[in-house]
């Protein structure tokens, strides 16, 4: 746990959430809450062949079950807050490791999904020695972002109702020894460098107790972004809402479509795809952009860096906000 916490600090992180595999004992054994400057949360991945599932806030452990509504439901019975993990894994045939996709489609009461899962992109392109050597060291060269298909359920799920988005790392921390020499592929500190959630906070954390509420809140809400750090730092990205009731975060519900404003600012120069309803309904090379919302519907933002002629890289990708 030390070594996690070094690199979180490392890396300027402000929170980390672990999410162990069918088990809460590191929850048990350390406990939540600010260790130093980290605010370190736990979860369970409850994770049976297929349909792995996120569950945090948990009192104890799920046990597994072969109907993912029942442990959806059994988390949620004590107050915990569940998203579906790495829905569209693709596993890698050449390393011989599974597909951990998800697979009931017919499930409710999950709160949000991972769309973005960063060992899932990048493992499914390393086929090979060579490319898996290269995405060591230039991950960049092989990471194609959320897929279509998760962003098109994702985005008919939110038509009908409320679904927030996260990324994950899926870091292990795996350790390989071949006599006196020994290596940990995807250290922490390197993980921690690539894939974030930044989250949006109602009021500012305290170093108390109660940000873990905030922090909880917030992920359920859909209060935040994703953001790939390696492509340059996204804090300073922001999607808003304007309208004659005030300001609107990513992941709040605007009554009414009259005179409101969608504000998009970026930290560099950047593309940027507004979706609608699931669909492209704007999309320009900008650094700050401001549109009338003129439809009610769903808005979200995906933004990409340019680099060469035409490779268009995955940086930045919203949470929606719900204009009904």
């Amino acid at each position: 746990m030390q070594e996690i916490l070094r690199a979180a600090r490392s890396c300027q992180l402000d929170y980390v959430i672990i999410t162990d595999h069918n088990t809460l004992l590191p929850q048990e054994v350390l406990g939540e809450g600010w260790y130093g400057d980290i605010l370190l949360l736990f979860g369970q991945e409850i994770s049976p062949p297929k349909n792995h599932y996120l569950a945090l806030n948990l009192k104890k452990p799920v046990p597994l079950q072969d109907d993912p509504q029942d442990y959806i439901e059994a988390a949620r019975e004590q107050g915990g807050i569940g998203f579906i993990a790495h829905p569209d894994d693709r596993g890698n045939s050449f390393f011989q490791i599974p597909a951990f996709s998800w697979e009931d489609y017919s499930v409710t009461g999950y709160d949000g999904i991972e769309i973005w899962n960063y060992f899932s992109d990048l493992g499914a392109q390393l086929t090979s020695r060579f490319r898996a050597l290269a995405g060591y060291f230039f991950p960049l060269l092989f990471l194609q972002g959320p897929s279509p298909q998760t962003l098109g359920w994702w985005d008919s799920l939110n038509r009908r109702g409320h679904v927030a988005a996260i990324g994950g790392l899926d870091a292990h921390g795996v350790r390989i020894t071949c006599g006196s020499f020994s290596l940990v592929l995807f250290p922490y500190h390197k993980l921690f460098r690539t894939l974030r959630t930044y989250v949006l906070t109602r009021t500012p954390w305290q170093r108390k107790p109660e940000d873990r509420e905030l922090l909880l809140a917030s992920l359920k809400r859909g209060n935040s972004f994703l953001g790939l750090h390696l492509l340059g730092d996204p804090r300073s990205f922001s999607f808003l809402a304007r309208s004659r009731e005030g300001f609107f975060l990513m992941g709040d519900e605007v009554t009414g479509s009259t005179n409101v404003f969608l504000e998009i600012k970026l930290p560099s120069m950047a593309l940027v795809r507004l979706i609608h309803n699931g669909k492209p309904c704007r999309e320009e090379y900008c650094h700050h952009l401001v549109i009338p919302a003129a439809r009610e519907g769903i808005y979200r933002v995906e933004v990409y860096r340019v680099k060469g002629r035409a490779r268009l890289y995955p940086w930045i990708f919203s949470n929606p906000i719900y204009i009904r």
